[in-house]
């Protein structure tokens, strides 16, 4: 998904998301193995890439070209490299001790088959036991989502519908942006597509790629009960 004029304005909305419990969540499970290589798959504009520059080397790559341009703005440090890449063909010469993907990242893939596909690239780029550590909404997530909003943040307004096909699993965010620039405010419009998978299909196929050890917890908790998960977050070991 490119995000476009999105890119601008990412941060000033992206409040709601917390990073530092994310990033605790991680460090929790890095903490148990020796990490020091990381991919962060959707890397968008760096902010959780800020939450792992303690680790020795960090490559962090996203298909935007507005995302990228921020995060390498924001993040000055020889630790991270920033790279444009698809999660869906991306390829390193070099192995990770862990891959990160979070923020829904890979809801936007809309393909059972590609899911297998990234599965398969990020077992590749990962060294042995290495860890893979996603996040995904769920059905649930998507259906509370269903209706329209309309906020103001700083100088930006906006008018959010949602829109979730119950056969499709596939969740429209409609969003009208109304940007304040001096007396004017400029329009502009996204669209943005996400896809609900079910567990068991994740499950299954990260098992079929390889991946053991798979647990999955209920947000960035600690928490194993998901039945009413809004974010389903995975560990798998290599």
């Amino acid at each position: 998904m490119m995000y476009r004029d999105f890119a601008e304005i990412y941060d000033t909305l992206m409040t709601e998301f917390d990073y530092d419990k994310a990033g605790n969540f991680v460090d929790h499970f890095a903490s148990e193995a020796k990490i020091e290589k990381v991919l962060e798959i959707g890397c968008g504009t760096g902010n959780f890439t800020q939450r792992l520059l303690h680790f020795k080397e960090i490559t962090a790559f996203d298909l935007s070209d507005e995302m990228l341009s921020i995060a390498y703005n924001k993040i000055k440090n020889d630790n991270v490299k920033f790279r444009k890449q698809d999660m869906r063909d991306f390829n390193f010469m070099e192995k990770f001790d862990m891959a990160v993907a979070v923020c829904d990242g890979i809801n936007y893939v809309l393909e059972e088959s590609e899911i297998l596909g990234i599965f398969k690239r990020v077992y590749s780029h990962l060294e042995d036991e290495g860890l893979f550590i996603f996040d995904l909404n769920t059905e649930e997530q998507f259906q509370g989502f269903e209706g329209s909003y309309i906020d103001e943040v700083e100088d930006v307004f906006y008018v959010w519908e949602n829109f979730y096909d119950k056969v499709d699993k596939i969740n429209l965010y409609s969003i009208n942006f109304f940007v304040r620039e001096g007396d004017y405010y400029r329009r502009f419009y996204e669209e943005h597509y996400e896809k609900f998978y079910e567990n068991q299909f994740i499950i299954k196929t990260l098992k079929e790629v390889g991946f053991k050890e798979i647990k999955t917890f209920n947000g960035y908790e600690f928490e194993e009960n998901i039945e009413h998960a809004k974010r389903i977050v995975y560990v798998a070991k290599k």
